[in-house]
């Protein structure tokens, strides 16, 4: 920090700064009672694109658990890593509108990032958001870590010392599931604290091997930076990615020496990480509807429960067979098929949120297509559709009439279809079956 001092002080209030007359007045969130923001313009951002932004859960690793489960390689990783601290970082509660404030005004200027909370401006340099987040400073960025060929030349050995034996059909990708549960805690630890991100937990990315390669050999990163970044990208008003660090922004604010009002999101047990963290939940049953020739038959599937930080509610629309209602954050999907207890591989159409939730529960080997490609034919189990209700007609226009007996729709898209006639064409489609 230049000159010793902390960069992370608050400047006075916008309010302030300026004789009376000339100030602006402040814009309230609300009542006013705990936000407020220094122009029309501010207000009008974080109304429109954060104030019903979903939180990521923040995720804690307990203390001993690593070496209550003997995961001793892992555990020594993390603390040579100089991780641990913030792997481990807990909180009893976050405030959730200042959380949302705080991205709303956040912009990252090179190794400073700034933002306002209640008309108060923050500057944090990265030695100074090193300190509060406790994460170390000195190091190789992630991003040019190894040189350009690394992924190149070491794809295959991070997948092997990861004990990955099964890569996800069609693309080649690797997925953590056939990993030992050491290494999928490692991948869960990067995915839900390190850096956190909405979808695809159970598959690698570049940076995701990058991560894993240098937790694993010791070396130097510079992981305040790795998370800033990260920080930062996620305040984006393009893709509108779940806001993470919800326990780093609330130590932020505080080291601004900003008061803090307002009600707050208390600590739920599946903020702490357990064994059941990531491995699959069973025993949760849904009626959902598949399609032969015709919409005829109800089938009463195994579910496996997965859990979304903020339930989008408004989907209940689309998918009222499952949709989560607002006190719920927990989505049931299928992974079996009919009359069957035998995991087969499954085709899942639609890349959305629905989609690759589903997908991400698999063992890797289903196979996720857009709407409007065909549906591949070597694969004998399920059809998921999880599109839109007014995508549902061109999904059946591109799938084999042969498969047509696979299709497992939700209740509403089924309803939808009915609305649209569908049923009419069930006698064409029944002398076309061996044609597909």
């Amino acid at each position: 920090m230049a000159g010793g001092r902390s960069k992370s002080k608050a400047s006075k209030k916008k309010s302030t700064a300026e004789p009376s007359s000339s100030a602006p007045p402040p814009f309230p969130y609300l009542d006013g009672s705990f936000l407020e923001f220094g122009s029309e313009e501010e207000l009008t951002r974080f109304l429109t694109h954060f104030a019903k932004r979903p939180i990521s859960p923040p995720r804690v690793l307990p203390e001993l658990f690593p070496q209550d489960k003997g995961y001793h390689d892992l555990d020594n990783q993390l603390q040579a890593s100089g991780l641990w601290p913030f792997v481990s970082k807990s909180r009893s509660s976050f405030n959730p509108a200042f959380v949302r404030a705080f991205y709303s005004n956040l912009r990252r200027e090179g190794d400073t990032i700034r933002s306002s909370i209640n008309l108060y401006d923050i500057e944090i340099d990265l030695a100074t958001f090193a300190r509060v987040a406790r994460l170390p400073i000195r190091g190789d960025d992630i991003a040019t870590y190894g040189g350009e060929d690394w992924i190149l030349n070491n794809e295959a050995v991070v997948i092997r010392e990861l004990g990955i034996t099964n890569l996800i059909r069609h693309s080649g990708a690797p997925t953590i599931h056939s990993a030992p549960p050491d290494k999928r805690l490692l991948l869960y630890i990067i995915t839900r604290i390190l850096r956190p991100r909405d979808n695809s937990h159970t598959s690698l990315f570049n940076e995701d091997l990058k991560a894993i390669h240098a937790i694993i050999h010791g070396a130097s990163i510079n992981w305040a930076k790795f998370v800033m970044i990260h920080m930062a990208d996620c305040a984006s008003i393009a893709t509108e990615r779940s806001l993470p660090y919800a326990f780093l922004v609330m130590d932020l604010i505080i080291s601004a020496d900003i008061s803090i009002a307002g009600p707050d999101t208390k600590m739920t047990k599946i903020w702490i990480i357990q064994d059941s963290t990531f491995r699959k939940k069973k025993g949760i049953f849904l009626w959902v509807e598949v399609l032969k020739c015709g919409i005829s038959e109800q089938v009463l599937l195994r579910l496996v429960g997965l859990e979304f930080s903020e339930p989008r509610v408004g989907r209940s629309d689309q998918y009222g067979s499952f949709a989560p209602t607002p006190k719920s954050t927990t989505i049931a999907m299928i992974a079996f098929p009919m009359a069957t207890t035998r995991v087969v591989p499954a085709v899942i159409i639609g890349r959305g949120r629905v989609g690759k939730a589903l997908h991400d529960m698999g063992n890797g080997e289903d196979v996720l297509v857009n709407r409007g490609e065909r549906v591949p034919l070597d694969f004998p189990g399920p059809i998921f559709v999880c599109t839109r209700n007014d995508d549902l007609e061109a999904v059946l226009e591109a799938t084999p009439n042969s498969r047509w007996s696979g299709i497992i729709l939700f209740i509403s898209a089924c309803i939808f279809l009915r609305d649209k006639g569908i049923e009419a064409r069930e006698n064409q489609l029944q002398n076309n079956q061996g044609s597909g």
